[in-house]
């Protein structure tokens, strides 16, 4: 979903099917579509891939696919986190992330984030900053 609300699914497939292959049935998280070309993410190239035509968006999600970065849990399996201390939902984004582990994901190990397939654990402070022990 967009910052303004609109659902960007049609836009991104590939997202919606590692999502829609994750363990979980019931999660909210917080994160950021991104297109790494090379060695930078490109914002043109993700822009393009908002395109009227169902064609090209096929093509596109193939030949450029996008990834998700995510920043923060906000709810796993039925439970609301937003007001849990960030250990807590730093744990449960890495148990969301390990439950769609697929070969697609990449691994940054010496960063201390974990993959994208288009889902990347958090590499990032959440989206709401606190101090460890805020709740």
């Amino acid at each position: 979903m967009s910052k303004s609300g609109k659902s960007l699914a049609r836009y991104f497939p590939e997202i919606v099917a590692v999502l829609a292959a994750t363990h979980e049935r019931d999660f909210v998280v917080d994160g950021e579509l991104i297109l790494p070309i090379g060695e930078i993410l490109s914002f043109d190239a993700l822009q393009a891939r908002l395109h009227p035509a169902q064609s090209r968006i096929a093509r596109l999600s193939v030949e450029t696919p996008a990834k998700l970065m995510l920043f923060d849990c906000l709810a796993l399996s039925g439970r609301d986190m937003v007001d849990a201390p960030v250990e807590e939902r730093r744990t449960a984004i890495e148990r969301f992330h390990a439950s769609r582990t697929t070969p697609a994901t990449d691994r940054y190990p010496e960063s201390g984030r974990a993959g994208s397939a288009n889902a990347e654990r958090p590499g990032t402070p959440p989206s709401r900053p606190r101090r460890q022990n805020q709740r």
